[in-house]
Formats: C-alpha cells, structure tokens, sequence
C-alpha cells in the first residue's frame, strides 16, 4: 500500500507605420477578437458552473461548525455530490446554495467509500435547474481544466490548471492529477473542462515530500447517479446507524479510514483500524492503518508495534518499511530510520520515497556525496522520478554547481509539471545566475501551483 500524504506565452507585437492602418486592422482582428471571444466564452462557462455550485458546513454534536467542503448539484432531483469525508463525520450538515439560502441534508441516495464520495438531497429542495453535465469518456493528460469551490472559505473561487497525470493510487483507485491549486474547503468541489462538463471531483490526497492534488473521477459520479442498487436513507438514521457508509467488511473499513487518517482525523481512522481488529486480527493492512494512526494521534509506542506486526503479518507489503522509517525519523531516531528505508528498497526498489527520505537523512548529516548517490540509485530503479530529481538539484545547489541544479529542476518540471519544489529551485537557481527575467517567469507559473512557494521565490527575486 502506498503511502498516501505525499503558461504564460508571450505575444508577439507588430510595429507597423500609418500607411498600413489596414494591415493593422486585419492584424487585430485576427489575434486579438477572438482571444477576446474565447475569454468572454470562458467566463461564461465559470458563471454557470458556479450556479451549481455548493458550500457544504459541518457541525458537531457540540452546535460549534467543525468543518467546511464544496458539492455541486448533479441532477435536476436536486441531487448534491461531494466527499464523503466532508459530512461522514457531521452531527448535522447545512448547505448554502449559489443564491445565499441554506438547506439541511435530507436523505443520504449514495455513497462510495472506496473514492470518497457520497450523494445526498437537500430538505425542502426537490429540483434544480442548476446542475452540472459529466463528460463522455476519461480525462486525459493535458486536457485544461478548471476547478470551483470554496477553498479556505472564500466563496466560489475559480482556478485553472491541466490534468497532469492518471495514476492508480491504493485504496482510491484510480485518480486524476492536477496542476489546478486547491485547499481545505475545496474537497468535494467539481472539477470542469473548458465546455463547463464535469471532469472529477476534488479530493486531498498528498503523498510524504509532496504537495499533489488529486480529482476523483467524474465517471465514478455518474455511476452513483445512476446505480439501480442505491438505498436511500434519511440522515439521522444514516448517521446513527451508520448504514450506507459504515463498511461490513474489512477492506471497506480500510478504505474509510484512509480516508480518516487523510483527512485528518487521525482517532477516527484508529476507530476503524479497531474495527478491522474485532473482524481479523491477522489483516496486516488493519495494523498498518493503526501504526500510521497512532502514531498521528500521540499514541507512540503502540504505533510502532503495529507497524512492525503488520510487516510481520505481511514482509512483502508495499511501504510500510517506508512509513515506519518516515515514524523513526520524525522521532529523532534516523539510524532505525535508515535501516527501514534500506529494507523499503530491497524489497520494492520502484518506490521513490525511500530514496528521498534516506537522502534526507545523509544531507542531515553533511554527506551530501551519499545524498546524491541514492538519489541517482533511485532515478535509476524508480518510474516516477520527479521529486527525486527535484531533489538531486537541491544538492548540487549545495555544491555550487548551479549548471547541474538547472537541469535536475528542468527535468522534475518535464516529468512532473505540478512539482512546486522543481519550480522553486529552478526560479532559485536562475537567481544565483543573475537571470532574473528567467526567475520571474518562473515565479509567475509557480504561484498557479503553490502559493507559499510562490511568496518564497519572489523574496528571492526582489529582497
């Protein structure tokens, strides 16, 4: 199981004298009105996707708001998608639509705990003429899209982005990889492409070193639309009870509390890891879950216990050296910790994280020489390379061979063209170059990616 935690073009000018006020006039026509049309187009389809759109408030038993996502309609039944874990957890939910009323969730029609989704009718809301369309087929890599929802609780917040990759990721399945930025309060929020068709769903999923955002699928939307074998239920009984969410067997409380343990609650994930106890106490995936949970949760010693039962239950399972490593390490125990990252690699050599957080350990250390040795092993041996290369800049920009460092960060951004890290260090190491026209441009792709790193480089640019 992996470990889930971790253009601007420029425009050509013509200098054209009097006499040729005509040519001038054909030169506008043809470039600028229908850049003018095709973003007058844009925002037409922004303003009518946000209609759909929905701010999703939870509240504890407490009365006190916990908690705050994005939905959108999915049907004229007045149908609202988002993530389960934006209400799984909720006392009660309250929805504000598009046009500032609140609604409270009536019935829950459907959910899927394997992708994180859940879809519910609103209370005194039986229709809506807003909704948004799914596209045919699959996304692609490349394709533009735009994601919309209330991120940090700014209301309706648009932003633009490709889908990058497809990856099959553990206990989601598979997901879309996104250069749009998101935050806290745009899970559940729609993902569109440029003809307002929903592509995917945003979700939080982070991997240790990272900052990747990751959409649901639209198509697995759909089919909770439009499955015959949905069991509505109102939500009282579906939150007291626990029917249509609650998994029955081991693997879907897997599965829900990852999504726990993603989302933050690190005790309701260990909840579910007791769950999957009681059902099989030799599920090494069940102990897996509860080191990784523990260990978040305060719980230290047993975190350590359970990950080295699950490793005993299951050596050949993906990670878990890894992650325990990662537990070693942030406890201040880095020789433990490199012996788990030694065992990670023998074992799953095509898994990157070890060689990045084992050379982590040897730059700590001042042995940047070993440092960029296990990098190398690890681009060698590994697919998804980029962080690693990322990484290996990062190094020779330690040793002042900022050449080298250019084309580590040129090679992470071509492999991986939402790798904030690769962006930062590239616009840095143009710094050091005195190319600072090169930098900024840097800097203006890397604020559509990361903020903070963005705010980084610019101090670098202009202090």
């Amino acid at each position: 199981m992996a470990s889930v935690l971790r253009g601007n073009r420029e425009s050509s000018v013509c200098f054209l004298i009097p006499l040729f006020k005509t040519a001038l006039l054909v030169c506008l026509s043809v470039f600028i009105i229908p850049f003018l049309h095709a973003n007058t187009a844009l925002r037409n389809t922004i303003n009518s996707s946000k209609a759909a759109v929905v701010e999703i408030f939870n509240y504890g038993t407490d009365g006190k708001k916990h908690g705050q996502g994005s939905g959108f309609f999915v049907s004229r039944y007045g149908y609202v998608a988002t993530n389960l874990h934006v209400v799984v957890d909720a006392a009660d939910v309250s929805i504000k639509t598009n046009d500032g009323k609140e609604y409270r969730i009536d019935r829950v029609i459907n959910t899927d705990v394997e992708s994180d989704l859940v879809l519910f009718s609103l209370k005194g809301l039986s229709s809506s003429r807003n909704y948004l369309a799914f596209t045919d087929g699959k996304a692609e890599v490349g394709d533009d899209i735009l994601a919309i929802g209330n991120p940090m609780g700014l209301e309706l917040t648009a932003s633009n982005g490709i889908v990058s990759a497809v990856r099959d990721l553990p206990d989601y399945g598979q997901v879309y990889q996104i250069t749009a930025p998101v935050s806290p309060g745009s899970s559940g929020g729609p993902v569109i492409n440029t003809g307002g068709y929903v592509v995917g769903v945003v979700t939080m999923g982070y991997k240790e070193g990272q900052n990747l955002n990751f959409i649901v699928p639209g198509y697995k939307v759909l089919a909770l639309v439009n499955s015959s074998a949905r069991r509505p239920m109102d939500f009282v009984s579906w939150r007291k009870n626990g029917v249509g969410y609650m998994p029955s067997t081991s693997d879907g409380l897997l599965r829900l509390g990852f999504i726990y343990y993603n989302s933050g609650e690190f005790k309701k994930a260990l909840d579910c890891a007791g769950m999957i106890m009681k059902k099989d106490k030799k599920f090494a995936k069940g102990w897996f879950l509860a080191g990784k949970s523990a260990y978040e949760a305060g719980n230290i010693d047993y975190a350590f216990k359970a990950m080295k039962y699950a490793y005993t239950l299951e050596p050949d399972m993906e990670s878990v050296h890894n992650d325990l490593g990662v537990m070693y390490r942030k406890s201040n125990m880095s020789a433990e910790a490199t012996e788990e990252y030694f065992l990670e690699m023998e074992k799953h050599p095509d898994n990157p994280d070890p060689y990045y957080n084992l050379a982590g350990i040897y730059e700590e250390s001042g042995s940047v020489d070993d440092a960029i040795e296990i990098l190398k092993q690890g681009i060698v041996k590994c697919e998804d390379t980029s962080l690693l290369h990322s990484r290996l800049g990062f190094m020779f920009i330690r040793l002042v061979d900022v050449p080298s460092a250019e084309l580590e960060f040129s090679t992470a951004i071509k492999l991986d063209k939402s790798n904030s890290d690769a962006y930062y260090g590239l616009g840095s190491a143009f710094m050091k170059e005195g190319k600072k026209e090169e930098a900024i441009k840097i800097y203006n792709k890397l604020k559509e990616i990361d903020k903070k790193a963005a705010e980084k480089l610019f101090y670098e640019i202009y202090s």
